[in-house]
């Protein structure tokens, strides 16, 4: 994902995340100059710890949910209008919080599923993601997709054949003989494991 996209991303994410699980409907940002620091530290952030270009929307919505969740879990004792501040989803607490749990998958899906999808009634997965990324871990996703395969032979070994993958795709699958020989095979694998861990799992690559 580019830079610029993905900081539009974070700012619709969290829009969306007030709106719908903190009913503050027809919020919108208007970053003030800290907070577009904070934003652009988490973006060096992501591009340091994960490299950009690897980070889906997938990613985005599961990070930024788990950080809205841990408010939303404390709501009754913030005092504060049930309003949750950017700089709270997006700086160095909120990154902290994650970094300690980012590797433990179960751990990271109980935080997020208990929570805010179930009682704040939120489907922020479905609204950014689209149908297509939603039940992963059934067969069809172990397996190839034809409709995949003709896309991704247009624009195979190319820049923008990767950022197609990255943003319409299951991502790399081993059955795929144009996975196997593609340029960025290798950066799409540690996409799929950033974005799709337990797909990830499932295709048996750790």
């Amino acid at each position: 994902m580019k830079r610029e996209d993905c900081r539009k991303s974070c700012i619709d994410i969290y829009e969306y995340i007030q709106q719908n699980a903190f009913g503050r409907m027809g919020y919108g940002v208007n970053l003030s100059t800290i907070e577009a620091s904070v934003l652009n530290k988490y973006l060096d952030y992501l591009d340091k710890t994960y490299g950009l270009r690897n980070v889906g929307m997938n990613f985005l919505v599961n990070w930024i949910e788990f950080a809205f969740n841990y408010w939303f879990e404390n709501r009754e004792n913030w005092g504060r209008s049930n309003f949750v501040y950017f700089n709270w989803i997006f700086g160095k607490k909120a990154i902290e919080r994650h970094e300690k749990i980012k590797d433990q998958d179960s751990e990271l899906d109980s935080f997020i599923n208990r929570g805010i999808r179930y009682e704040g009634g939120l489907s922020a997965v479905s609204h950014f993601v689209g149908k297509e990324s939603r039940g992963l871990m059934t067969e069809q996703y172990i397996q190839i997709s034809q409709r995949e395969e003709n896309q991704k032979s247009v624009y195979l070994n190319t820049i923008e054949g990767f950022a197609w993958c990255l943003a319409s795709t299951t991502l790399y699958n081993h059955l795929s003989e144009l996975c196997m020989i593609c340029t960025y095979k290798e950066s799409c694998k540690k996409s799929l494991k950033l974005n799709y861990p337990l797909l990830f799992k499932l295709r048996k690559y750790e």
